[in-house]
């Protein structure tokens, strides 16, 4: 039953605003929304305590450069997916976990510092763990359309164009170096809250703001993280996830993720490694949609093989918050993906206004 009231509209906007532009100034988004700072800082501030949205931190092009991301299907035994998926849930190294039903009952999505870690970890830890069955494993090497691409489509064309990042703001491609201790707390502060402020950053990670500030633009500029506005999806319209898994002609490969990509249904478009090469989560409005998404991809390329439809039961985590069956946030789980010494580590920890 739902315990908390859904999204209104100037919430909807918000978030919109907040895909946009993860870190702007509440002053920045208070003029396009035609309120003030104070309503937008003080109507966000209710949103995440009611775990009804919240930024948080995704992976970047470098953790798929390094082999560090994964999808993983799992089949269980029989009575034992839901002990399952808890246990998974407190782990780092499982962003986002799905229950679904058919063949496949637990949909992962698995960050890790590198291939030696996947590895290690899909082959050896999963595989080991009470009630698993079976372990398919595929490795993601190139994403079309990711969470950061996602817009929950509140607001006007006028209103995204002022909400276009200044030229201020904006930051090219930045060369990468290897992580050191402050960058792995900065990570990992943001991951609990991508919004805190920068005087709370640096006294938090023992820098200075100005410093802080640098870091954030380097770690996004190198495409070492990204930050993203999430929402309790369900708590603003009902949906259903579906995930497919497609064998499509290599030469084909790029104009089939960007045709996916092109769909406002789009949650993620991925080419990965195995019998299937092409992976994708949509978000639909019904049942009758998902054979529509079938044809519609097939009539368009007609190569393309449909080799799997994963029809999602219940979102548990999303990129490391731990959701209710509303898809409200309800805790963190900080992933392990930039520090290797955490792959193995649990610790949850309450969203900001709700009890341990």
């Amino acid at each position: 039953m739902t315990t908390s009231k859904p999204i209104d509209e100037f919430g909807l906007g918000l978030i919109h605003a907040l895909q946009l532009r993860p870190r702007a100034e509440w002053a920045e988004l208070a003029r396009p929304l035609g309120v003030s700072a104070a309503t937008v800082a003080k109507h966000w501030k209710s949103l995440r305590e009611r775990g009804l949205a919240w930024v948080g931190v995704g992976p970047g092009r470098n953790l798929l450069r390094d082999g560090g991301v994964g999808f993983v299907l799992l089949r269980c035994r029989a009575g034992d997916q839901e002990a399952l998926a808890r246990r998974l849930i407190d782990e780092p190294t499982v962003a986002t976990l799905d229950t679904t039903m058919g063949s496949t009952h637990l949909l992962l999505d698995v960050l890790t510092p590198d291939i030696s870690h996947l590895r290690e970890y899909v082959g050896e830890r999963l595989p080991g763990l009470p009630g698993v069955e079976q372990v398919t494993s595929m490795v993601n090497t190139s994403v079309y359309a990711g969470g950061t691409r996602w817009r929950v489509g509140s607001l006007d064309s006028e209103q995204v164009t002022r909400l276009s990042a200044p030229t201020s703001e904006r930051v090219g491609r930045a060369e990468r170096h290897r992580l050191d201790g402050l960058d792995r707390r900065i990570i990992g502060e943001l991951t609990l809250d991508g919004r805190i402020s920068l005087a709370q950053l640096a006294v938090r990670c023992g820098t200075t703001a100005p410093t802080a500030k640098r870091r954030i633009g380097w770690l996004v500029a190198s495409q070492t993280i990204s930050l993203r506005c999430e929402m309790a999806t369900q708590m603003a319209r009902p949906m259903i996830s579906v995930t497919y898994l497609f064998r499509v002609p290599t030469a084909q490969l790029d104009r089939v993720g960007d045709f996916l990509t092109s769909l406002g249904s789009c949650r993620l478009a991925a080419a990965v490694t195995g019998s299937y090469n092409l992976l994708s989560t949509m978000w639909l409005a019904n049942v009758a949609e998902i054979r529509q998404l079938e044809n519609l991809v097939v009539n368009q390329f007609p190569d393309v093989i449909v080799g799997e439809t994963i029809v999602h039961i219940a979102s548990r985590k999303r990129i490391g918050h731990v959701l209710d069956h509303d898809n409200r946030s309800v805790g963190i789980v900080p992933l392990a993906a930039w520090d290797a010494s955490g792959v193995t580590k649990s610790r949850r920890v309450a969203v900001a206004g709700q009890p341990d």
